[in-house]
């Protein structure tokens, strides 16, 4: 029996290509937080792919150093007919989630996925966000070491070496691409992957258009509604005037970008970004992204790439002065 966890879009999409690839002759389990029947509500046509489905109690678990290892254990015994000795392997993503003190309080052995393309060299980042909002838990995964992924529990972190710039062999680390892993799948199993994340095919039309990808800013504690508003008023004065403008919103990010981008197509459906060109009719004039995972794109299409350039010539951990600053360049920024 195979047991895997997962929290993120990204990570049922992960784990899924992953089942499909090396354990399909399996019995295999997949635990899921409850807080993604809303993000998610198709989750259910996971069954497809999964023997069996539970979602996990994240949000009645308290907050409290002394207890929630203890509670956690408490919920998965009485959610989960199977004792963990009973699991041949276990996958983790999302390890910085209180499962992960479980397979620790039991000294299971346990293999563990990056939290995106390229987080593994970004796991400061990935606690600074965490803690913005729930600094106990952050507080308590990071003495486990479950953000840099260096506890002696953690058999083997399954990382696209590449994106985190990792140059041959190092201890624990295997290979992994999602998308490339995903490329590769029959395509009656990538046909189930997609229909988790949409319920009939959709048809996205990016001809001639500017796409933004857009960020979940305000929900990492990055920045503040008032700046969010800010950083994408000013986006709209640097672009190619009576463009069409397309948006594809991060599942979190409650941001209203009609009220900036009148008459903007806003693409809601919660798609992978991995999956996403899947889905586009025609192309853009160019792609606008905030985050690393614009290598997603950049073999097939212009991407302006903002992480990049925050990241190396400005202040990477102050976003909305980095993002600020690249704007005032003004229209150079697209040429």
């Amino acid at each position: 029996m195979i047991l895997y966890h997962a929290i993120s879009i990204f990570h049922i999409l992960t784990v899924s290509v992953h089942k499909l690839a090396m354990h399909k002759k399996e019995k295999v389990i997949l635990i899921l937080p409850d807080f993604i029947v809303e993000k998610l509500p198709n989750y259910i046509n996971l069954q497809v792919i999964f023997d069996e489905i539970y979602l996990f109690p994240y949000t009645k678990i308290t907050h409290n150093e002394n207890t929630v290892a203890r509670q956690t254990e408490e919920e998965y015994l009485k959610l989960i007919p199977y004792k963990l000795g009973q699991m041949q392997k276990i996958y983790v993503a999302g390890a910085h989630f209180y499962f992960s003190l479980v397979l620790i309080e039991q000294r299971k052995k346990f293999y563990v996925f990056e939290d995106a393309r390229g987080m593994l060299k970004q796991h400061e980042r990935l606690y600074e966000h965490l803690k913005t909002n729930y600094y106990i838990h952050a507080e308590i995964m990071k003495r486990h070491n479950m953000f840099e992924l260096d506890n002696p529990y953690i058999k083997k972190i399954f990382c696209d070496k590449k994106e985190n710039g990792i140059i041959g062999y190092k201890k624990k680390i295997k290979q992994w691409n999602t998308l490339e892993r995903y490329l590769k799948l029959k395509a009656y199993h990538r046909g189930e992957i997609i229909s988790v994340f949409s319920k009939e095919k959709l048809k996205i039309d990016i001809q001639n258009s500017i796409l933004i990808m857009a960020q979940n800013f305000v929900g990492v504690g990055s920045m503040s509604l008032d700046q969010q508003e800010t950083v994408f008023c000013k986006l709209k004065e640097t672009l190619p005037k009576e463009k069409k403008i397309v948006i594809k919103t991060h599942p979190d990010d409650k941001f209203d970008y009609q009220k900036i981008f009148k008459g903007a197509y806003i693409i809601n459906a919660v798609i992978p970004i991995e999956l996403l060109s899947t889905f586009f009719h025609g192309n853009p004039l160019f792609i606008l992204k905030f985050s690393s995972t614009a290598s997603v794109f950049k073999k097939n299409y212009k991407v302006i790439n903002f992480s990049k350039k925050y990241k190396y010539l400005y202040d990477y951990n102050n976003e909305y002065q980095s993002i600020l600053t690249i704007l005032n360049l003004g229209r150079n920024l697209y040429e």
